[in-house]
């Protein structure tokens, strides 16, 4: 019985990782680490002439959740790359002044 118990622990873990895997597999390897890449709400993202500007609350994003403000991105559009989900999200490494790579869908999704 205990043996049991521990593979169905074993697949359940593994399908968990599996899935997180997976859903962190599209991002380009130069954009993420570990938790670098995540979604971010729409409501934070406003397009400009210049490009997209981006503020984050520090709960809005893992890498920021030591900060104790707003952190706000300009990113210009010849670098925004495309999302696979119809999401933003924001890989921001080393630090939080720093957005890696921006994804955003595609114009008029």
């Amino acid at each position: 019985m205990r043996k049991k118990r521990h593979l169905a622990i074993l697949a359940t873990l593994l399908v968990i990782n599996g899935a997180s895997a997976f859903a962190h597999s599209w991002y380009d390897p130069y954009c993420c680490n570990t938790k670098d890449c995540q979604p971010i709400p729409k409501a934070a993202v406003k397009v400009t002439a210049k490009g997209y500007i981006v503020t984050l609350a520090p709960h809005e994003h893992p890498m920021l959740a030591k900060e104790t403000a707003p952190h706000t991105y300009l990113i210009p559009f010849d670098i925004v790359r495309e999302s696979k989900d119809d999401d933003f999200h924001a890989c921001i490494y080393p630090g939080p002044e720093t957005m890696r790579c921006f994804y955003a869908p595609p114009v008029g999704s």
